[in-house]
């Protein structure tokens, strides 16, 4: 996906899946207001809530945690499932959109 859809289809949602040690999260995206790109992320992962950051850099989505921060790319699979890239490979968790 290209940045712009990037911006166009993950903030303002909502994400559910399952991360790689089969933890389920759902991530709440602040929207895009345009300009600035980046954000507030509400995160729930495996009941213990949270507060993260969002923001694009070099066609990336990434993420900044606090303690560690990371960039991914993404491809759409279906118009609510996207499919996660770290280092080419292809993640094995779809993010679900809601």
């Amino acid at each position: 996906m290209s940045e712009d859809e990037l911006l166009a289809t993950i903030p303002g949602s909502i994400i559910d899946g399952t991360s790689n040690d089969g933890t389920r999260r759902a991530q709440a995206y602040s929207a895009y207001k345009g300009g600035k790109e980046c954000g507030a992320i509400n995160v729930d992962f495996g009941g213990q809530k949270g507060k993260s950051k969002w923001f694009v850099k070099d066609g990336r989505w990434c993420e900044d945690w606090g303690s560690g921060s990371a960039c991914w790319q993404f491809e759409r699979v279906s118009s609510k499932k996207l499919r996660m890239y770290e280092n080419d490979k292809p993640k094995p968790n779809l993010w679900v959109l809601r």
